[in-house]
């Protein structure tokens, strides 16, 4: 009975190890570094967002990370703008925005095909932050999570192209900066590094996934170790 229980457990334990990595939740990931419209300033460096779902449905969060920015310099992000998929409407998207940190709170419009990136293709999502100093700035080393809701809702549903409209893109999402330049006097929009390579979604292991790989390895060393004792 050993003989065929010990491989029988090792290859189910292995092919955890095989689906694991087909499971694991994928995370979005863009860096937007890349002026495609503006005053031709630069980011002193990348503002990351990161969208995710939990591995689940509903929700997805997106979080706007600008601690990659110079302190010292006056840039600072003024809108960040989403593509949703097509088959969703986005006046059903609900948002709410943190209630316990000192991060700038954005302001939400949504509608299809209704935002424009300069020069770029139309979005269905804007979130803004204020503009005039002293109102809350989105600046340097500060971090915003907004967070979407519709039954069913993840983060895939987010990444598709902006509607073509303009002379630049399309592409998946766009930044909009301020203060840029050696005079703060410079505005630019951003798209993210690598444009619409779907390269950019980064998986991302959850502990589940990675409770499998484990198990998945030990189960293989198991059946190998018993094989080699009845050979």
């Amino acid at each position: 009975m050993g003989r065929v229980i010990y491989p029988l457990v090792g290859g189910m334990m292995a092919l955890g190890l095989i689906a694991a990595p087909h499971d694991a939740e994928a995370t979005i990931v863009w860096s937007f570094t890349n002026e495609f419209s503006g005053s031709g300033g630069t980011l002193s460096g990348p503002v990351v967002v990161t969208l995710s779902d939990g591995g689940g449905s509903g929700s997805v969060n997106v979080a706007i990370d600008t601690s990659g920015l110079d302190a010292s310099l006056s840039e600072f992000v003024t809108g960040l703008y989403l593509n949703l998929n097509p088959i969703l409407n986005p006046t059903s998207v609900g948002v709410s925005f943190p209630t316990n940190n000192t991060d700038p709170q954005g302001s939400f419009s949504r509608g299809t095909n209704a935002f424009q990136a300069d020069g770029d293709g139309k979005y269905d999502i804007l979130i803004s932050w204020a503009v005039p100093a002293g109102v809350g700035r989105f600046e340097a080393d500060e971090i915003d999570t907004v967070t979407f809701a519709l039954a069913g809702l993840v983060e895939e549903d987010f990444f598709f192209l902006s509607h073509p409209a303009g002379g630049h893109g399309p592409f998946h999402a766009a930044l909009r900066a301020q203060g840029l330049g050696a005079n703060g006097q410079g505005s630019g929009w951003f798209s993210p590094t690598g444009g619409f390579d779907p390269g950019n979604e980064i998986p991302v292991p959850e502990p589940g996934s990675l409770a499998l790989f484990g198990f998945g390895l030990a189960g293989l060393a198991l059946a190998i170790r018993r094989h080699r004792k009845i050979s």
